[in-house]
């Protein structure tokens, strides 16, 4: 799945020197505070990257809109054999590599001013232990960031979290056998985009960017009330 900022939402002409960024924890609880926060992933829901302005592609979707709204397909040009790339690729389910190089093919057909880090590891971790670690590829164009997953491993990780414990004699315990399929079903969602674990996820590397980047001028403060 591929994870975007909703760069075009508009305020209403709301915002102000104080208020907290567009893609951050913060926003969401200046402006939402009854949503739950800094909660177990497995309980966040798509109404949180909602009202943060971030929507979810699938992958199976990444390709047939040009990877998101207002990117355009890349244009036929002598020799750059993209088109035809593009048309083989998408005919078939696409593999985790063959995902990340045809997402990266389309941000530098956009714009020569890309980044990308492969192989990034984000981990999780609750009551002071270390929950799920997941890869992704993290790949940049201007103002917008592409993070790609790959959701078998989250579904992975997500099996191995409800399995019992291995010193345990799980095979033989037959009511804690049905409760963790019970668990790992209701948490494990019909719709990709919806997975509590990938909303929380997409969260967490947008607050730990926001964290990192340098911090850049202040903001003008905002013009006198009129009389």
């Amino acid at each position: 799945s591929m994870a975007i900022p909703d760069t075009h939402q508009d305020d209403g002409g709301q915002s102000c020197s104080n208020e907290p960024p567009p893609l951050s924890i913060n926003r969401l609880a200046a402006l939402h505070p009854r949503e739950r926060l800094l909660v177990h992933p497995f309980l966040w829901t798509d109404r949180q990257l909602a009202l943060l302005g971030c929507r979810i592609h699938p992958r199976d979707e990444a390709g047939g809109a040009g990877g998101a709204e207002g990117h355009p397909a890349p244009r036929k040009r002598a020799g750059c054999g993209l088109v035809p790339l593009l048309t083989r690729r998408l005919e078939f389910r696409l593999e985790e590599w063959e995902l990340e190089d045809t997402v990266w093919k389309l941000i530098k057909s956009v714009s020569k001013n890309t980044s990308k880090k492969k192989q990034v590891l984000v981990g999780f971790h609750f009551a002071q232990r270390s929950r799920l670690t997941i890869p992704y590829c993290r790949m940049a164009v201007k103002n917008v960031t592409f993070a790609c997953f790959d959701m078998y491993k989250a579904w992975e990780q997500r099996h191995l979290y409800f399995r019992p414990p291995k010193n345990t004699l799980h095979h033989m315990n037959l009511p804690g056998r049905r409760r963790y399929r019970l668990l790992e079903k209701r948490y494990t969602p019909t719709h990709a985009e919806k997975d509590p674990l990938l909303v929380a996820l997409v969260i967490a590397l947008a607050q730990r960017k926001r964290r990192r980047a340098p911090q850049g001028q202040p903001p003008p403060p905002p013009p006198p009330p009129s009389r």
